[in-house]
């Protein structure tokens, strides 16, 4: 994961290294075309390419990315037995709440997105012997039930979700 993380961040540089070459470039095509006539004007391929390409590989492994951080959590959450802890903004969760939080969030799936964005941040945390999980939950805007689903340990799943839940396990968090 870390290593995508960094590969991802490159090719957002590589865009942002590439989009000025690509203006300056489209600018000379778009006069030559003007000036010379469709046929004689040169494509900036080069500058296209780089440009799109470094984009379309960010977007696939920002998914990869969100697959792979998804299936780790779910992983996690599906081998919990016995003794583990749970935490919901940094405070303790009685045990009697366990058996309808961990449940929601084991049903973590990819799912639409629809033209809302996030409130409230909650932060959970599952200790569970030397392993912790920890879990960002986005209160959706026009869904109040609905939570999108962050994985804090990396740049890339921190900002961009791994899914979503839809539960009342945490409305009385805020």
């Amino acid at each position: 994961m870390k290593t995508l993380n960094i590969i991802i961040y490159c090719m957002a540089f590589t865009a942002f290294v590439a989009l000025p070459f690509l203006i300056v470039n489209w600018i000379r095509f778009m006069v030559e075309r003007a000036s010379k006539g469709k046929q004689l004007a040169k494509f900036p391929y080069k500058s296209v390419g780089f440009f799109i390409v470094s984009i379309i590989v960010a977007v696939i492994l920002v998914q990869v990315s969100a697959s792979l951080a998804r299936e780790k959590a779910l992983n996690y959450l599906n081998r919990l037995s016995g003794d583990y802890k749970l935490k919901i903004n940094d405070q303790s969760v009685p045990e009697n709440e366990y058996s309808q939080i961990i449940p929601a969030l084991s049903s973590i799936a990819d799912q639409l997105a629809h033209h809302s964005h996030t409130t409230t941040r909650i932060r959970v945390e599952i200790e569970s012997g030397n392993r912790v999980l920890r879990l960002e939950l986005g209160r959706d805007s026009d869904r109040p039930q609905e939570y999108w689903v962050f994985y804090p340990d990396y740049g890339v799943t921190s900002d961009n979700e791994i899914g979503r839940i839809t539960t009342h396990a945490f409305d009385k968090y805020k």
